[in-house]
């Protein structure tokens, strides 16, 4: 089993250095709670960017995915590149499993004002991936995705007394040059809602400020000059 070190810039939160055992796991937050992840700057990683939640994988077997205590989590404003350099089946931002304890878009995971481009390998820059219920992904901007995906999807949901149909989503108000995937290409039902997005040729159409206030905040630009320390002489 290879280590790889991947430095990743979180000023916001106490983690600033991600070890990642195997290059085909994400680093992942898993389950979690009241957790903001903003404000970052994320580039050339040999798989996902950001990876939260987890259980979902139970809608293959026509079954919810595991009840957690997730809620009110929030990715936003981040500057993802050159990501999925390496391997596939990820994303600069991949969600699994039950954002919201209490099944609402209100404490539900919002993904809102990240600037993502060039995304080396499949799948879609914004992966909701099996299971993924209660986002809300909003004012993103995308473009130089692998293969034009986007984003994607709305899996079958299978969570008692949300109604059936598909996972429940509000994916709107998004900039980016691809389309978005629904599962199996179904149109936009009374859960999952993906409209109202523009459709753009490349970072010229993103308005300005979506384009600023994504990455790192001034008072931590000097990170980007952060350099790894040469490692000890060999004995």
């Amino acid at each position: 089993m290879s280590l790889f070190r991947i430095p990743v810039l979180i000023p916001v939160l106490v983690l600033v250095l991600v070890l990642v055992a195997e290059p085909s796991r994400p680093a992942p937050i898993r389950y979690a709670a009241n957790t903001s992840l903003v404000h970052n700057q994320i580039d050339h990683t040999p798989y996902t960017a950001i990876s939260i939640g987890w259980g979902g994988w139970f809608d293959l077997l026509m079954m919810p995915g595991l009840a957690n205590y997730s809620h009110d989590n929030d990715v936003s404003n981040n500057l993802i590149f050159q990501v999925m350099q390496l391997l596939s089946d990820g994303g600069a931002i991949y969600s699994n499993g039950q954002t919201s304890a209490s099944h609402s878009f209100e404490t539900g995971e919002t993904v809102t004002g990240n600037v993502i481009h060039d995304v080396v390998n499949p799948y879609w820059a914004i992966y909701d991936d099996n299971g993924t219920d209660w986002m809300t992904v909003t004012g993103n901007a995308i473009w130089n995705a692998s293969q034009g995906l986007v984003w994607g999807y709305c899996h079958a949901n299978y969570y008692p007394d949300e109604g059936g149909g598909l996972d429940n989503a509000n994916v709107r108000g998004n900039y980016w040059q691809g389309l978005p995937t629904l599962m199996n290409g179904a149109p936009t039902d009374p859960h999952c809602f993906v409209d109202q997005n523009t459709t753009i040729t490349g970072p010229a159409d993103v308005p300005r400020a979506v384009l600023d206030a994504a990455g790192l905040e001034p008072a931590f630009g000097d990170l980007l000059d952060w350099t790894q320390a040469p490692p000890p002489p060999a004995p």
